[in-house]
C-alpha cells in the first residue's frame, strides 16, 4: 500500500512541476537589467505567440509599477528543427484541409519545427495607458 501511494505522490509531484513550468512558458520572464532596463523572454513553436507572450510579460511588469511600456529592442532566435516557419505553415494548412474532409495525415510536430525564442528589451515609462 506504502508503494502505491509513494507513486502516486511522485507522479502528482511530476504533474504540477509540468503544469508549473508550462504556465511560466506561456508567461514569459522579465529579468531586470541596469537603467531600468528590463528584458522580457519567451519560448514558443509559433514566432507570433512568442512576440505576444514577451509582450504581455513587459506590460504586465509596468503595468505592477503603473506605466506605460516602450520596447527599446527586439531579437528573435529559431531554434531546431527541420522546416521553417513558412513551410510549416503550408503543412498546417494542408493538413487542416485534408483532416476536414475526412483523409487523414500527420501533423507537424513542434520537433520537426522548431521553437522561436524572442527578448524584448524595454522600459516603463509614463504613466499607464490601458490598450483595451
Amino acid at each position: 500500500m506504502l508503494s502505491k501511494l509513494s507513486i502516486l505522490a511522485v507522479s502528482l509531484l511530476t504533474i504540477g512541476c509540468a503544469t508549473t513550468s508550462e504556465k511560466l512558458a506561456r508567461q514569459g520572464i522579465v529579468i531586470p537589467g541596469q537603467d531600468g532596463v528590463y528584458v522580457a523572454t519567451s519560448t514558443s513553436a509559433d514566432k507570433r505567440e512568442a512576440l505576444k507572450i514577451a509582450l504581455a510579460s513587459a506590460e504586465q511588469e509596468c503595468r505592477k509599477q503603473q506605466k506605460s511600456f516602450v520596447v527599446l529592442n527586439r531579437q528573435s532566435e529559431k531554434v531546431g528543427g527541420l522546416i521553417d516557419d513558412e513551410t510549416a505553415e503550408v503543412v498546417d494548412v494542408g493538413t487542416k484541409i485534408a483532416m476536414s474532409v475526412g483523409a487523414w495525415l500527420p501533423i507537424v510536430g513542434n520537433d520537426l519545427k522548431g521553437k522561436t525564442n524572442i527578448d524584448l528589451a524595454f522600459k516603463c515609462s509614463g504613466s499607464y495607458v490601458s490598450s483595451q
